[in-house]
């Protein structure tokens, strides 16, 4: 039994073909031409565009790690390879519930009724959604890590069964000393393993000869 915080989910925005993000500006010097392209609804997507473009232009992994933006289909099937270093790869990810706009995350009791390990291997790259008027993931490895499938029943049988990813960090000793986890916790870099559950847009791509029996996601 575990209370988790499990971050909402809504649906994804339009996943492009190449030539068609291609064509799009995707850059801050020309933030103000994306703004009057796709017009905002509000001042904090507008903030979350510029948010997303910066944090594709300057990712910011820790030590020993990869990270890069996908802005289509196929740079979102081929970063994660290039990442890991081999094309031999297998994308995974979970079975949650679609949540309306706006609502918040997930707290409650859950039966953890299954689990079921990704990879053997000591990396993975995971691919997160971030706000913008189409589909753009930023993908980073995590090294070492270990990634699962963890199938969760509500105890009260409110809510429908979930398949969700949860990515355990197995070395945090180049974490910031800042990094809200260990300020709340009172913790130090490299006292603890940290694990953590990833919404249901959120993609987690292993070696395909350590995976085994786990569908893929695309």
């Amino acid at each position: 039994m575990i209370t988790p915080i499990i971050p909402p989910t809504t649906s994804l925005p339009t996943l492009l073909p190449r030539h068609e993000a291609n064509s799009l500006p995707f850059s801050t010097k020309r933030l103000d031409d994306i703004l009057a392209m796709f017009a905002p609804a509000s001042l904090a997507m507008a903030d979350e565009i510029r948010w997303t473009l910066d944090t594709c232009e300057h990712p910011r992994p820790v030590p020993g790690e990869n990270a890069g933006c996908a802005t289509s289909l196929e740079s979102l099937a081929k970063l994660p390879a290039a990442l890991l270093g081999t094309r031999n790869v297998r994308a995974i990810s979970g079975d949650m519930p679609v949540d309306p706009a706006g609502t918040t995350a997930r707290r409650g009791r859950y039966n953890v009724t299954a689990v079921q390990k990704l990879s053997e291997s000591p990396v993975a790259a995971v691919c997160h959604d971030l706000t913008y008027p189409y589909a753009v993931f930023y993908c980073h490895t995590t090294n070492p890590t270990a990634a699962y499938l963890v199938t969760l029943a509500a105890e009260d049988g409110a809510a429908p069964t979930m398949e969700a990813l949860a990515v355990c960090h197995l070395d945090t000793s180049q974490w910031s000393p800042r990094q809200p986890f260990l300020v709340a916790h009172n913790l130090r870099p490299g006292d603890v393993a940290v694990c953590h559950f990833l919404s249901k847009l959120s993609i987690v791509w292993v070696p395909a000869e350590e995976q085994g029996g786990v569908r893929a996601a695309l």
